[in-house]
């Protein structure tokens, strides 16, 4: 049975990804142009645009999928984990690391702050020179979508007014074609661009203009390839792990063992499909 009062998410993967995930403490989000279905991450204007949209997918369904297992992982060697809804760490962002990155002062209303509660390491970040607008608040979490609609999958993501150029990509990553509707996808999605943050409005925005104008080019690569969010403490004693209903002796003592190790108040809750297929 699940906790009461916490809504859980799953996922369904490997035993060999979980011991990362596991000795890690963390969640690996991948380009949406890396994901299964190949219509996702496209736009009428921009190719290739997921390459920027990194993700993790998740379902919200309790009942074990026989599709998902086989689809993600196998009968004999796979886990399905439980989280609660967004169960990532947040970090505590120094106001004197920012004023070494920024040149103009930086104000901070009320006394004695000298730290920001930040879902990322701003400071990381722009060292790195990656903007991501879901670093201050982590709102990361999106229900997927399912449609038929080609404006909905393939959307417009540029508009042009003037020298203005607009950027919008509130539905990519949003909608899937209706042949995914068993998935009942949840999806944890950042956005990550190689912008380089600055304190110079008009620089920022001539910046930003040129890394568009590449994208549409397809001359724009990623800033990587991949994106690690850090779990938090207090979700991973909530974690819950459904080994695969055919799982092996040998895979078994392993699933054991990593968590003894790695995480001890993971529940094992075994497979509702054990010896009906």
């Amino acid at each position: 049975m699940i906790k009461d009062g916490i809504d859980y998410l799953f996922h369904y993967t490997t035993i060999e990804k979980l011991a990362l995930i596991l000795k890690n403490q963390t969640i690996r989000l991948n380009a949406l142009c890396n994901m299964d279905d190949l219509q996702e991450g496209r736009s009428k204007d921009l190719r290739n645009i997921g390459r920027f949209f990194f993700v993790s997918s998740w379902t919200d369904e309790e009942d074990e999928s026989i599709p998902m297992w086989n689809m993600y992982t196998t009968m004999d060697a796979g886990v399905r984990i439980g989280l609660p809804k967004n169960p990532f760490l947040r970090h505590q962002t120094k106001i004197d690391d920012l004023k070494k990155v920024f040149t103009s002062s930086i104000k901070v209303e009320g006394e004695g702050i000298q730290n920001l509660d930040t879902f990322l390491n701003l400071t990381d970040l722009i060292h790195k020179g990656v903007y991501s607008i879901q670093a201050w608040n982590g709102d990361i979490l999106r229900q997927v979508n399912y449609t038929n609609e080609k404006d909905l999958l393939e959307p417009q993501i540029v508009s042009i007014e003037g020298d203005k150029i607009s950027f919008n990509t509130t539905n990519i990553g949003k909608y899937k074609n209706t042949y995914w509707d068993f998935q009942k996808e949840w999806r944890y999605m950042m956005i990550f661009l190689p912008l380089s943050i600055t304190d110079n409005p008009m620089a920022m925005n001539e910046q930003f203009n040129t890394i568009v104008n590449r994208m549409a080019n397809d001359m724009q690569s990623a800033p990587f390839d991949y994106y690690d969010l850090s779990l938090s403490p207090d979700a991973l004693k909530s974690l819950i792990i459904t080994p695969s209903p055919k799982m092996t002796p040998g895979n078994r003592i392993l699933l054991d063992s990593l968590t003894k190790q790695f995480n001890p108040n993971t529940k094992i809750i075994e497979s509702a499909l054990n010896g009906l297929i």
